[in-house]
């Protein structure tokens, strides 16, 4: 199954501009694309860093009326498949939620069933 939202991949920038981006011949991609400040994602299956990337005239570009159409920004990934970049978000963002539950020791099965058990006087 995959993530239809955007995760930040850049893949879209990367391939072309929207009608408010100029490209940047040297870079592969639009000039406004850039790197998400303050994102610490890492893929530990790849012990890698992973990068996400924003769009530096969002702001901007969301005042403008043909905004709803092009770029179409929170409306998700339209190439969520062999995105191999957008996969190892996706599976970063998955592990850093994992990481934000309970413990596993909170929840195992004896100490529910611990829990379960009458306390001495409840009979």
């Amino acid at each position: 199954m995959t993530e239809p939202r955007c995760v930040g991949s850049g893949f879209c920038c990367k391939r072309a501009v929207c009608p408010f981006g100029t490209w940047d011949a040297e870079a592969e991609q639009c000039a406004s694309l850039v790197p998400w400040d303050g994102d610490d994602l890492t893929d530990t299956d790849t012990d890698g860093a992973v990068t996400r990337y924003r769009c530096a005239k969002h702001d901007e570009i969301v005042q403008h009326p043909l905004a709803n159409f092009s770029p179409a920004f929170g409306a998700g990934c339209c190439q969520p498949l062999f995105n191999v970049e957008r996969d190892r978000i996706v599976r970063a963002l998955n592990q850093r939620s994992q990481h934000l539950e309970p413990t596993p020791e909170a929840t195992t099965p004896r100490t529910r069933a611990a829990e379960s058990l009458p306390t001495k006087g409840s009979r």
